[in-house]
């Protein structure tokens, strides 16, 4: 392996506007099909269409990013390991879970942290951070593979 992915490695979190808009457009759609002329009792669309805004409303307050323990970044150092950084300047040993998920166009990065809470990440490949997420995808494969799944474990 090339000193490069020696190097400690951090990914700043920030919210990602394709997956927010995938999120409400997706909520957007489901309570359209409500309108649509089905068999449905009025009363039954009313409670799907309840619970859709609130599946929408508990997505998007978990994609803000505000308040004290949110996640500001994650990061693997050569020495400690997997970590979380979080908004209050406070910093946990964590460890990749096994059903993390490494291609190229999407990083899921499952992490436990040390009081036992996993945190889930998805990252989707942008051009600004693309040096930063293909360390990220070497790191995530030089795990021993009883840990990390793999996609395309077979072509790289």
């Amino acid at each position: 392996m090339s000193n490069t992915f020696d190097q400690p490695l951090i990914i700043h979190l920030k919210p990602q506007f394709l997956l927010v808009s995938f999120i409400w457009l997706s909520h957007c759609l489901a309570v359209a099909i409500l309108f649509l002329p089905l068999t449905i009792p009025l009363g039954f669309r009313w409670l799907i269409g309840l619970l859709v805004l609130a599946s929408l409303a508990f997505n998007l307050c978990r994609h803000r990013q505000s308040g004290k323990r949110t996640v500001k970044a994650i990061g693997w150092e050569r020495k400690d390991g997997w970590f979380i950084q979080f908004t209050d300047g406070s910093r946990g040993n964590a460890e990749l879970m096994a059903d993390s998920y490494v291609s190229v166009p999407v990083i899921i990065v499952r992490l436990k942290c040390d009081a036992g809470r996993v945190h889930e990440f998805v990252l989707l490949d942008f051009v600004k951070r693309r040096e930063n997420l293909r360390r990220l995808r070497v790191r995530m494969r030089q795990e021993p593979l009883a840990t990390v799944t793999s996609a395309d474990s077979d072509s790289g």
